[in-house]
């Protein structure tokens, strides 16, 4: 089974992860290849490729701590932001359903 994607995207795809320091998920999203495809890709590159193990393996332990730590507050902050969207969501159909009901009840149908 021969794959649909050049060796320059898949290449490409590898450096964004890799290089650019992006998440699998966000690069999935951005190149519309699924998750599992970019960990396959990440696994099956040549020894002499491989970025993302030493990349990793010689990254400053405080760096990468720092970096994590940035990155669940940023997380925390919009899940924070969507709880609230929803809150709000949730409360405008419940003040929506309350005006319907009024309506029904106080002005009824004229036959």
């Amino acid at each position: 089974m021969s794959s649909h994607y050049p060796a320059e995207f898949k290449q490409k795809a590898i450096e964004l992860v890799t290089t650019q320091r992006k998440s699998i998920a966000q690069v999935s999203l951005e190149l519309g290849v699924a998750r599992p495809t970019l960990y396959y890709w990440l696994n099956n590159q040549s020894p002499g490729s491989r970025t993302l193990a030493s990349g990793r393996a010689t990254m400053d332990p405080s760096k990468e701590i720092k970096r994590l730590r940035a990155q669940n507050e940023a997380m925390k902050k919009e899940v924070t932001k969507l709880r609230a969207e929803r809150d709000d969501a949730k409360e405008e159909n419940r003040a929506a359903k309350l005006v319907i009901e009024y309506f029904r009840t106080h002005n009824p149908p004229k036959a």
